[in-house]
């Protein structure tokens, strides 16, 4: 006969997976949405600057374009593949644990250098991607991360000085705001 213990203890370990199972499918596809990253104030100068219909930086054109629909931060900060997903993942965690931790310096940047192939995933193949010659002559070196797309199509975000501390932008880039899609 099973005892009354057995079954509680059974039950309270199902409830506990479930639980885990839940809160690790809300993490991981929480954490896509744009709002998710604007939780954290170091990263608002970069989502700030993405809604601001005055900017020209490329983030801010894609947005204000709506050439991304939603979810702008991921689409352009995954390493494509399952292993871009979980590596994204893993960098989120450290990015969360040292937020929490308050140990990281302002202004914040990359760790690794951006990868080309975040923008050749939506642009290459397209009709105005084809068609600029430039794409044709320098394949190899934008398809290995030589030469950052950003260096003929100017910044996705505001420059490091202008995310610094004591920056006369600083202020305005660390404004609290609410996503307007």
């Amino acid at each position: 006969m099973v005892s009354l213990f057995k079954i509680i203890g059974l039950l309270a370990i199902g409830v506990a997976m479930a639980a885990v199972t839940l809160a690790s499918h809300e993490l991981f596809v929480g954490t896509k949405e744009t709002s998710a990253c604007m939780q954290c104030h170091v990263m608002r100068p970069y989502g700030n600057d993405m809604v601001d219909p005055e900017s020209n930086l490329l983030a801010a054109r894609h947005y204000r374009n709506g050439w991304i629909h939603e979810k702008q931060c991921y689409q352009c900060h995954v390493d494509y593949g399952f292993a871009g997903s979980v590596t994204a993942k893993m960098d989120g965690l450290r990015h969360l644990l040292r937020y929490t931790t308050r140990t990281y310096t302002e202004p914040i940047g990359l760790v690794h250098p951006f990868n080309n192939q975040n923008c050749l995933h939506c642009h290459a193949g397209t009709p105005k991607y084809v068609a600029e010659s430039m794409h044709d002559m320098m394949a190899d070196v934008i398809a290995s991360n030589e030469t950052p797309c950003t260096s003929c199509h100017g910044d996705s975000h505001p420059s490091r000085e202008r995310r610094s501390p004591g920056h006369a932008d600083y202020e305005a880039l660390m404004r609290a705001v609410e996503l307007p899609r």
